[in-house]
């Protein structure tokens, strides 16, 4: 794989001055290998690597289920399939992803994605997705947060524009009696 990396070093350092050979030989490589960084990368150089080309190296990140390169992919080469992107991510289960493709990408579907991060019931998760995309659901994913009773976490959620306050004021209270209770109980204090 040292081929690899290297073809990834010379892309990265050498870009648009690399030979049209050199960079034929590379897209052989990401398919060959099933390189998903070295496929994203030459995709980049738009200009010397044609749609047929750049469609072939999309595969070969679909093929790799690579969240991370998926969500970049999407993001950054033009005319990419954002829904077979999309797609990577939610069978990952991929909740940073998931999070950042909802906030970043045109064309991202928020509901599936809002989805993965309500199924998992991650309250940092929940947070970080009615923090950063605008169509959240702020009322579902409040509850993950406030049932989590992490004071910190509920405290931060109620600085969200557009988050119920009074909804969380509730759970806050009863994260701060439960707090207290196991302090008096002789538990840990936080």
């Amino acid at each position: 794989m040292k081929i690899v990396d290297k073809a990834i070093e010379n892309v990265k350092e050498l870009g648009y001055d690399l030979p049209q050979e050199t960079i034929n030989k590379y897209v052989e490589y990401a398919i060959k290998y099933t390189n998903p960084e070295l496929a994203y990368e030459l995709s980049c150089l738009v200009d010397v690597v044609d749609v047929k080309t750049r469609k072939k190296l999309e595969v070969v990140v679909l093929k790799s289920m690579n969240s991370q390169f998926a969500y970049k992919y999407a993001l950054d080469i033009p005319g990419a399939s954002v829904k077979h992107h999309e797609m990577v991510i939610l069978k990952n289960k991929d909740l940073l992803y998931a999070c950042d493709f909802a906030c970043d990408v045109y064309g991202a579907d928020i509901d599936k994605l809002q989805q993965l991060i309500i199924d998992a019931n991650d309250p940092k998760f929940a947070y970080l997705f009615a923090n950063y995309v605008e169509k959240a659901n702020y009322k579902v994913l409040g509850q993950i947060v406030g049932n989590s009773k992490d004071e910190n976490l509920i405290r931060k959620f109620m600085e969200i524009d557009g988050v119920n306050k009074k909804d969380m004021f509730g759970y806050l209270g009863r994260a701060v009696k439960s707090s207290k209770s196991k302090t008096s109980e002789g538990g840990i204090s936080r």
